[in-house]
């Protein structure tokens, strides 16, 4: 299955531009769409959309040091648009709806499907015993 922050990164990139890795502090924004640095020290012309902000699970603030795929997309003062958040200060970031418990999670789901699937069974031979009586009958 595809991770949210990867059909995010696929929808901000229709064409399928060549993706480039960039590092470089956040230096701006609103609550919506943020900015930063194409590299460390660098010109503040990386736009970062809100949806590539928002699959991170803790809101980016101003100074982290982030490392992004992006591609060049030259609007106004930008010259490249984020389409992944690679890290935040050094550490792989947690995305939303990523959980580390997934699997578990996945196993209870079996186990509910194959509860569902005896409780079936159970009807069905239940139906099938009622049908024999009342052929007996």
């Amino acid at each position: 299955g595809l991770g949210m922050a990867d059909s995010v990164s696929i929808a901000a990139n229709p064409e399928g531009k060549s993706v480039i890795q960039l590092t470089g502090h956040v230096t701006n924004g609103t609550h919506d769409h943020l900015f930063m640095e194409s590299s460390v020290g660098g010109p503040s012309d990386v736009f970062i959309p809100a949806p590539v902000c928002n699959t991170v699970s803790v809101p980016l603030r101003v100074n982290d040091l982030i490392s992004v795929e992006a591609i060049e997309s030259r609007k106004g003062k930008n010259s490249y648009k984020a389409v992944k958040v690679l890290s935040v200060n050094a550490r792989h970031p947690s995305y939303v709806g990523d959980h580390p418990d997934r699997p578990r999670e996945r196993e209870r789901e079996r186990e509910r499907e194959r509860e569902r699937e005896k409780e079936r069974e159970r009807e069905r031979e239940k139906q099938q015993q009622q049908q024999q009586q009342q052929q007996q009958q």
